[in-house]
């Protein structure tokens, strides 16, 4: 495998739409990592417009929470997207490895990928479309990065093949407007793929688990899945009904914005209800619990458990980022005092004491000797 331009070190991994390849990048001496894209890809002159825009608009994209894409390009008949290396790895290995993850890792991970989201929607309206744990990287230091940000709908738009797995999206997280074809998908469609990612880091199961990717398409829509609380007893009931709203079939029942999505999250980490009403029931994809409801009346105001995580949270509360504004404002004023406090302590020393006629200074006198000078100076002046 050759591309221009960069030295192809070691193949990472290999999908059915793309390879991804560890390289480096000559021009610059760095390791990137590279996405070369299955060539059942059409190769028209609009499917190539299309690509190199949603290119340029996801590499617009610099957030901490972003795999960065540097750059997008054409050669020898290849489509391939030059992106950030990270060296650490990926949410579904971690699932893999452990089998389900815990509640506070879990939500720590969803809040930094609702963060990251937001700034895409807000920025460019760049809406993810394929949210699940092995599009969420963890990096050597702990920093949760969603990958593939802005380009899994220009790999979907230039597909030939209309397969499930290209409809947009992959079926166990996608949302019911993406499996029944729907163009008027927003935002809320990734706050659904969200909630089925955190359904399965909590319960260790997929949605429709056991069906065919078709089935699941089909039940996205029309089907449910136990509660959460149901399947893992021991994540709290609040993590449940936060799943509850996020996987409503109808999106106006999901969060309103990406802030509501964190703003639950951050009162759910603190063992509190979100904020957002629950969907009228059945119409979200998880079950209710008439336990978990009870359990959740019992739990509320219930004291946090005390639990450390590796994962690095990128977000800021508002409440944090007000009294970050108001430490920032007391620290400026306290350094202006300062400033004003040593200027007249300087203007004072240069003044001549009272009864003490000036003396003319002294060359080559440290400090010291000066501030001793004046010691002696004003006591033969009191004597």
């Amino acid at each position: 495998m050759q591309i221009p331009g960069f030295e192809m070190i070691e193949k990472l991994g290999q999908g059915g739409m793309a390879t991804v390849w560890k390289a480096r990048q000559v021009s610059l001496d760095r390791i990137v990592a590279i996405k070369i894209l299955s060539s059942r890809f059409a190769r028209d002159t609009a499917d190539i417009e299309r690509f190199q825009k949603e290119a340029q608009s996801a590499a617009k994209l610099k957030h901490q929470g972003i795999v960065q894409v540097y750059d997008a390009n054409i050669a020898n008949g290849l489509y391939y997207f030059v992106m950030e290396y990270i060296g650490g790895y990926t949410v579904g290995d971690w699932l893999r490895r452990k089998g389900k993850i815990p509640e506070l890792d879990a939500l720590l991970v969803s809040e930094c990928v609702a963060d990251a989201l937001e700034y895409a929607w807000d920025r460019q309206k760049i809406i993810h479309c394929d949210i699940k744990p092995d599009n969420v990287m963890v990096d050597a230091d702990g920093t949760v990065k969603v990958s593939d940000l802005g380009l899994a709908r220009t790999i979907n738009a230039m597909s030939k093949e209309e397969t499930v797995d290209e409809v947009m999206g992959t079926p166990a997280y996608i949302s019911p407007e993406q499996a029944e074809g729907r163009a008027d998908i927003d935002f809320r469609a990734d706050i659904y793929s969200l909630g089925a990612m955190l359904y399965h880091l909590v319960t260790g199961k997929m949605l429709f688990e056991g069906h065919s990717e078709e089935e699941i398409m089909e039940l996205q829509s029309m089907g449910t899945v136990p509660d959460a609380f149901e399947v893992n007893p021991e994540i709290s009931p609040h993590v449940s009904s936060l799943i509850e709203i996020m996987l409503s079939k109808k999106k106006e029942y999901r969060q309103k914005s990406w802030k509501d999505v964190k703003i639950d999250i951050a009162r759910v980490k603190r063992h509190l209800p979100p904020t957002t009403s629950l969907p009228p029931e059945g119409v979200s994809t998880m079950q209710r619990s008439p336990t978990r409801l009870q359990k959740a009346k019992l739990h509320r105001g219930g004291r946090a458990v005390v639990y450390s995580s590796t994962i690095k949270s990128s977000v800021v509360s508002d409440e944090g980022k007000n009294k970050n504004v108001l430490l920032a404002i007391l620290g400026a004023v306290g350094i202006v005092v300062l400033l004003i406090l040593f200027f007249v302590h300087q203007k004072s020393r240069q003044l001549p004491q009272q009864g003490v006629s000036p003396k003319t200074p002294k060359t080559s006198v440290s400090q010291t000797s000066t501030v001793t000078g004046q010691k002696e100076d004003a006591d033969s002046a009191r004597a």
